[in-house]
């Protein structure tokens, strides 16, 4: 780090001053995670394993599922009765399999999107004090841009994120990337 600064400081014309206005280095624990294990803490929420044992799921799941494969067979069973006047020979058999098995996301789609039509179900949204507060860096990059006019919208962000309610903590950090010394200044 003192090479850096050493080299941003020696470069000509330009002068960086220490930075004082930064916080103290504070180094965050990386423990090594174990990704086969299942989650357990507090900082994610709740889980909900439960979900994919409703009975609503899986009559969710058949109700998008069999109306594609009724589909899909109904469409091979016209194929053979089309192709089997004269037998069916490897390049039809080619061109049934391929036909079968592109035609079941088309039909898996459709039948997808008729159910979600349909669906009536509304989507459970988690109360937001249901999770843990949360700390958020908000970067605002900037490039030769006027620091009043961007600071007056980091004002703007601030104020909307303080009249929203949440749990959450937001820090907002201004990276400026600015070579011309008159708008820096």
């Amino acid at each position: 780090m003192d090479s850096m600064t050493a080299s941003r400081n020696s470069a000509p014309g330009l002068v960086f001053d220490e930075p004082s206005s930064m916080p103290a280095c504070a180094p965050l624990a990386m423990p090594t995670q174990d990704l086969s294990r299942p989650f357990a803490g507090d900082t994610a929420g709740p889980l909900r394993n439960d979900v994919a044992s409703r009975p609503s799921v899986l009559f969710f799941r058949l109700a998008t599922f069999v109306p594609a494969f009724v589909t899909v067979a109904a469409l091979m069973l016209i194929m053979v009765d089309w192709f089997s006047t004269d037998g069916v020979n490897f390049v039809e058999g080619s061109l049934m399999s391929l036909v079968g098995f592109s035609s079941f996301w088309i039909a898996f789609s459709v039948s997808s999107a008729i159910l979600g039509f349909f669906s009536r179900s509304k989507p459970q949204i988690a109360r937001v004090d249901a999770f843990n507060a949360q700390n958020t860096a908000l970067l605002v990059p900037v490039y030769n841009e006027d620091p009043q006019a961007v600071f007056m919208r980091v004002k703007a962000m601030r104020n909307a994120l303080a009249a929203r309610p949440s749990n959450h903590r937001f820090a907002i950090f201004v990276l400026s990337d600015t070579r011309d010394l008159s708008i820096a200044h």
